[in-house]
């Protein structure tokens, strides 16, 4: 649509018959020149009309009679042609607010009439111009995004309104499954609603409308899972181990959705990633045994993996030891008699990986009978005849032994 142009801005037209007038044998040409289908004006302003009109001979044709008038207000001008050219202009501004049909006729000398139409409206004085709805983006979350049952979502969008109303726009939240969720103001062109939502595939709506009542909606469909569970049975936290040796491992699984049996589950360190992927029992126990675990403090985590993909996990900390290595001795003398004290001479030292030096600890026998001597020497009196004595040592940093070195 197009605003009518002033009356006085306009030339009066003086135009010969052309192509698409009304055109019967024996009738005058007319044609509405000005204005145009469905122009617009304000009431009160000055509307020109201007038509053309034409008689079947043209030397009669300053002897039509025309008229302008309204479907709403009727006979606006009865009277002569303006001119022997066929021109006709009429300035109104009384037509009636609204909806108007204009038609322009003219009749010659024998009575035949020619006539012509145009569909106008008439706004009210200062009438706003035609709202245009609000433009509004879905943020978050992302289509086809996953996320967790019974937790707290952010749903977020971005709105403009392109006429920039007073009043603000509004926006609410929907879910196909939950209905409405909430509504809020939009504030410097955002929204946002902090909701929790059930196990289900969603179509999230996010609305927005402004004063005038103009809308606009976004859609994005997510899918809502239950997240699993997994927590650690054995081994309980601080758990120390020494190097080398195997740690049991238990743990229970499971899954609103899937079977436990069908959930993806690994024990992990923190130290050396990946350990072992374990296969859980219908109910949900995984029972495994790590080897080789690094030396040090670390995180044996327990975690399950669903379908939908999302993770539950449990840890514990557990304390590798390293092992001091084993010292190397010898008992002096080498061919003993009775009156012979007995040492354990230490040929080789105990080292710990840790740092420090380990503490050596001692034990003997005597004809494999244990003796109640635990340091490095056996006083002579101790020893009988023909007795074969054995001695056992071992180093150690306080959380763990080396392997022992044994001397006959």
């Amino acid at each position: 649509m197009r605003r009518v142009v002033p009356a006085l801005a306009l030339l009066l037209l003086v135009l010969p018959a052309c192509e698409g007038l009304n055109r019967a044998s024996g009738n005058p040409d007319v044609a509405i020149v000005a204005p145009d289908d469905g122009d617009e004006t304000v009431f009160g302003d000055d509307l020109l009309l201007v038509g053309l009109a034409q008689a079947f001979n043209p030397d009669d044709t300053e002897f039509l009679t025309i008229a302008w008038s309204s479907d709403r207000d009727g006979v606006l001008f009865d009277g002569p042609i303006d001119d022997a050219a066929g021109n006709s202009q009429l300035t109104v501004d009384w037509l009636a607010e609204g909806s108007h049909r204009i038609t322009f006729a003219a009749t010659d000398i024998g009575g035949a009439i020619g006539e012509d139409t145009a569909d106008i409206e008439v706004l009210p004085p200062d009438a706003p111009p035609e709202n245009e709805d609000p433009e509004c983006f879905f943020d978050s979350p992302l289509d086809g995004a996953t996320l967790v049952a019974d937790a707290s979502h952010l749903l977020s969008g971005a709105a403009a309104d392109p006429d920039a109303t007073e009043g603000g726009l509004v926006a609410a939240f929907s879910s196909s499954i939950q209905g409405e969720l909430g509504e809020i103001e939009v504030e410097d062109g955002q929204a946002s609603l902090l909701t929790e939502l059930i196990g289900a595939e969603h179509v999230l709506e996010f609305e927005v409308e402004d004063a005038a009542g103009g809308r606009c909606t976004e859609e994005v469909s997510v899918v809502v899972c239950s997240a699993p569970s997994a927590s650690i049975v054995l081994p309980t936290t601080s758990t120390t181990i020494n190097a080398g040796d195997t740690l049991l491992v238990q743990g229970e699984v499971g899954d609103d959705e899937d079977d436990a049996a069908d959930l993806t589950v690994w024990w992990t360190s923190s130290v050396a990633g990946p350990l072992v992927e374990s296969s859980p029992t219908a109910g949900g126990v995984t029972l495994e045994e790590l080897a080789d675990l690094p030396a040090g403090a670390q995180l044996v985590t327990l975690e399950a993996t669903d379908s939908c993909g999302l993770v539950a996990s449990d840890s514990v900390t557990v304390i590798v030891t390293a092992v001091p290595t084993a010292p190397g001795v010898v008992i002096s003398p080498d061919d003993p008699d009775t009156s012979d004290a007995l040492t354990a001479v230490v040929i080789a030292a105990s080292t710990d990986p840790d740092g420090g030096a380990p503490t050596l600890e001692y034990s003997w026998t005597a004809d494999l009978v244990p003796q109640p001597y635990t340091g490095a020497a056996v006083p002579s009196s101790a020893t009988t005849k023909n007795e074969v004595w054995e001695v056992t040592v071992t180093g150690t940093d306080g959380e763990a032994a080396s392997p022992a070195a044994r001397r006959r």
